[in-house]
């Protein structure tokens, strides 16, 4: 996963995310020049949500959509066959991780959101 200036530079790229313990560590490569491991503990999930406004939230399943739909295309594939599960040979497919993973996330956004504030 990549994280872009304006200028459309590479300013983050993940390229790997783990457990450790309760942690999750991200190895991370900043602005093309230093390698190193990104930790969020625990504690500073509240606070991630906390940056995420409904509006965001909302807008979630349709980002990650649209990037499947652009990855797709560059196989040759659409967003349909994807989501049925007819892919051609060697396409890609999403983990089911990533299905979990989305629901359950605006699941806690939502429980975070109601408080703090």
């Amino acid at each position: 996963m990549k994280m872009y200036n304006k200028e459309h530079q590479v300013m983050v790229d993940v390229n790997k995310v783990v457990r450790e313990e309760d942690d999750l560590v991200m190895t991370a490569k900043l602005m093309g020049a230093y390698s190193m491991p990104l930790i969020l503990p625990p504690e500073e999930m509240p606070e991630a949500f906390k940056l995420m406004t409904r509006e965001i939230v909302f807008y979630l399943p349709a980002m990650i959509t649209k990037g499947y739909q652009k990855a797709l295309d560059q196989e040759g594939a659409t967003f349909l066959s994807f989501a049925a599960g007819k892919l051609k040979a060697g396409a890609r497919k999403a983990p089911q991780s990533v299905w979990f993973g989305l629901a359950a996330g605006i699941g806690l956004a939502f429980l975070f959101k109601g408080r703090g504030r």
